[in-house]
C-alpha cells in the first residue's frame, strides 16, 4: 500500500511520478477482490460452484466472488478509491499534456495528442460506469455485467498506450533528473522487455473479451428457454482452459503495468500556474519544496542556481 500512502501524504507526489496514482488503484483493487471474497466464503460458499459465468465459460473468475449480497456492498465502497485515483492519473495526464505542448517539451503531431486525451478521458468514463459491474450481477445479465468491465479493459490498455506515445515525442529534457530516469527507463526496456510486456498485455486485453462473448453468444443460442444451469447440449466454444489464461494473464499484468510506464514527469521551469492570459506566477520554490517531500534527487544543485 506504499503508492497509496503517498498519494495521500502528498498528493502533489503525482506531478514527478507518472505511474503513481495507477499503482494506487491497482492496490485497491488488489482489496476489491480480496475483501468481499472472504465474506463470500463465509456468506455463500456455494456461488463459487454454481454461477452463470462459471456456468457459461467453465471456470471462476477473480471477480465471481463479490458478485453476491452483502460483499457486493463492501466491493463497491472500496471501489471508490480505485476511482479516486483513476481520475488523479486521468487529470494529471490529460494536464500534462497540454502543459508540455505548450511549453514545446513534446513533438506530438494532433492525432497522436487526440488519441492521448480521448483514450485518458474515456479511461476515466469507464472507470464510473464500471460501478454497474456492482449493482447488475450475472444472474440478472451476463452480458451487461461483462461489458462495462470490457469497456473498462480496453480503455485501460489505451491509457496505458498513451504514456508510451508521450514519452516517445518528447523533445530533449534539459533537467537532469529527466534525463537519468529517461536513461533508467532504457534499461529498463532492455533488461524487463517492456515491449514484450505490452504485447502480453494487449493479447491479454482483447482475447478474454472476445472468448467471454463467444461463450456467451453460444450459451444464448443453444440453451435458449432452458431454465439456467440445466442446458446439458451446451458445449464450450472456447477451452475453458484457453479463455482463464487470458483472463488470469490479464489480472496478473493489472499490478505489473505502472512499473513498465516511462517516466513521464514535468520539469520545474515548465510547471507554472497560469491565472490568466499575459499574467503568470512562477512557483518554482514551491515545487522545490514538493520534490524534496516526493524525495526527488537534485533539489540542492538548483537551490544553489536559484
Amino acid at each position: 500500500m506504499h503508492a497509496s500512502r503517498e498519494m495521500l501524504k502528498n498528493p502533489a507526489c503525482v506531478l514527478f511520478d507518472g505511474s503513481i496514482a495507477l499503482k494506487a488503484s491497482n492496490e485497491m483493487v488488489v482489496l476489491v477482490l480480496l475483501l468481499p471474497s472472504i465474506i463470500t466464503m463465509l456468506t455463500h460458499p456455494d456461488s463459487v460452484d454454481d454461477n452463470p459465468l462459471l456456468t457459461r465459460l467453465g471456470y471462476n473468475d477473480a471477480c465471481v466472488t463479490f458478485d453476491t449480497k452483502p460483499a457486493v456492498y463492501l466491493a463497491l465502497v472500496l471501489y471508490f478509491a480505485v476511482c479516486y485515483f483513476i481520475f488523479v492519473h486521468v487529470v494529471c495526464a490529460i494536464s500534462r499534456l497540454d502543459i508540455e505542448n505548450q511549453g514545446r517539451l513534446v513533438s506530438m503531431p494532433r492525432g497522436w495528442r487526440w488519441f492521448c486525451n480521448f483514450s485518458n478521458t474515456m479511461y476515466g468514463v469507464s472507470a464510473m460506469t464500471f460501478s454497474l459491474v456492482f449493482m447488475i450481477p450475472p444472474t440478472e445479465s451476463v452480458w451487461l455485467h461483462s461489458i462495462f468491465f470490457i469497456f473498462l479493459m480496453i480503455f485501460r490498455y489505451c491509457a496505458f498506450c498513451t504514456a508510451f506515445v508521450e514519452h516517445m515525442f518528447k523533445t530533449p529534457a534539459s533537467d537532469s533528473n529527466l534525463e537519468q530516469a529517461e536513461s533508467k527507463f532504457q534499461q529498463n526496456m532492455i533488461k524487463y522487455g517492456s515491449k514484450r510486456f505490452m504485447a502480453l498485455y494487449g493479447v491479454a486485453t482483447f482475447a478474454a473479451p472476445v472468448c467471454w462473448l463467444m461463450c456467451y453468444a453460444e450459451y444464448d443460442r443453444v440453451c435458449e428457454g432452458v431454465p439456467e444451469g440445466e442446458c446439458s447440449e451446451y458445449e464450450y466454444p472456447v477451452p475453458p482452459v484457453l479463455t482463464a489464461f487470458f483472463d488470469y494473464t490479464w489480472f496478473v499484468c493489472l499490478p505489473l503495468s505502472p512499473i513498465f510506464l516511462p517516466p513521464n514527469f514535468l520539469k520545474p521551469e515548465a510547471m507554472l500556474l497560469k491565472y490568466e492570459p499575459g499574467i503568470v506566477f512562477d512557483n518554482t520554490a514551491g515545487l522545490l519544496a514538493l520534490r524534496r517531500n516526493v524525495g526527488v534527487a537534485g533539489e540542492e544543485e538548483e537551490e544553489e542556481e536559484i
